[in-house]
This record gives C-alpha cells, structure tokens and sequence, in this order.
C-alpha cells in the first residue's frame, strides 16, 4: 500500500512534469504517479543499490518498463532535465548537500519538493541562506506520525525566525493537522514540566517554550 505521505507528494506534481525523483527507495512515488495519470518522463535514483533493485522489481511488476533507476548519489551524472525535483524521506543534512553539490541543476528546476524526516527548521535556515524560495508548505499525518512537505524553488526569501522555526506558510494556512502537531507539543511540555517541578534548572526554558507555541497556536490565521 503506497503511503499517504507519498500520495500527498504524487498530487503536488503536475501530470506532465518531467519528474525526477531522489533517493526514490522502492519507487512507491514514480507508481502513485503513473497510477493517477502522469504522462510526463520519469527519472528514479538512489544511492544504494538494494533500493535501486528493488524500484527495478517493483516498476516491473506494475508494467512501467519506460521509467529507468539509475544509482547514484543525488543528481551526479545525470543528464536527465526535470521541471520537479524530489527529495522525501531523507535527512536535513543529506538534502542540503545534495541541493549543494548540484546548485546549478536545482536552480534550473521549476519545483523541488522536499520532505525531511526531521530538523524542518534547519532545512528552512539553510534555504534562506542559500537562495531557495518557500512557495508552499504542507503539513499532513500518516501513520500516527507528521510530516512537512515543502515546495521550493530558486529565489530570494526574507524569513522571521517564527517563519524557520514553524514554516512561513504553514503559519498562514494553520490547518487542523498543524494546530493539532503543536498542541500535542505543548501537552508535551506541560507534562515533562508537571514532572520536574518548577526548582528543577530547566524549567523557565521549558516554559518560554511552551508560551511561544501558545502564542502561535492563538494567532489569528494569516497574521
């Protein structure tokens, strides 16, 4: 069964997009794609070449012997021309070396969508630093577990620190899941701090935390 958190990215790509896909893993993107219409080229990579023969296996198996996996780390040697780029499911820090090694090939994109399985904030820090522009962010639950997808593209952006810490259009759009994800947080925090008692050394940082995610939580929406 292909993931919701795969699904959410197949529909963010337009059915005629030439798409390649970045440490694609088993191939579950490039299948949700043709399953749901997309004609456009498809290019799968990977580092590893377990996950390279198994996207081999799985493409197979569903027919979709015009879609090739190559191994290799990133983009390096790779001629192939994408309007979207796609990296999920992966580090911060191996996204942003990739984004690095390769800026040109990135900047030459129409759409990136990243999804970094944590350090969202750092990711944001690190586009903001290097020229990458938040166009869109969703946040979504699959498996008792959040995920944040952003939409990046080549660009200049200026960036509040609230706007790295919790998404610049996550902050706009304050849809259920994302009220839901910081509400849990600060549950969180109320009780690790109901725990150590108000003596205990970290207990003001912990509550600065949590006064700064109540005062995003009763922000107005589009404030």
């Amino acid at each position: 069964m292909i993931s919701k958190r795969i699904r959410t990215i197949a529909s963010m790509i337009d059915n005629d997009k030439k798409v390649i896909d970045i440490g694609c893993d088993h191939a579950f993107l490039a299948i949700s794609l043709r399953k749901n219409g997309h004609t456009g080229e498809i290019l799968c990579t990977d580092l590893r070449r377990g996950p390279v023969e198994k996207a081999k296996e799985n493409l197979a198996l569903y027919g979709y012997d015009d879609i090739e996996v190559i191994q290799t780390p990133g983009v390096q040697g790779i001629t192939f021309e994408a309007d979207v780029a796609v990296m999920a499911g992966m580090g911060y820090k191996t996204v942003s070396q990739i984004l690095d090694d390769d800026r040109d090939y990135f900047y030459n994109c129409e759409k990136i969508i990243i999804q970094v399985n944590h350090s969202n904030d750092h990711l944001r820090r690190w586009l903001f630093a290097n020229d990458f522009k938040i166009t869109d962010e969703i946040m979504i639950r699959d498996y008792k577990k959040y995920y944040e997808i952003l939409t990046v593209e080549n660009g200049k952006q200026d960036l509040t620190e609230d706007e790295i810490l919790y998404g610049p259009v996550l902050l706009k759009k304050r849809s259920p899941e994302f009220i839901a994800f910081y509400e849990e947080k600060r549950d969180r925090l109320d009780q690790v701090m109901s725990e150590l008692g108000p003596e205990h050394p970290d207990y003001d940082k912990l509550s600065q935390k949590k006064e700064a995610l109540s005062s995003i939580l009763e922000a107005s929406p589009n404030s």
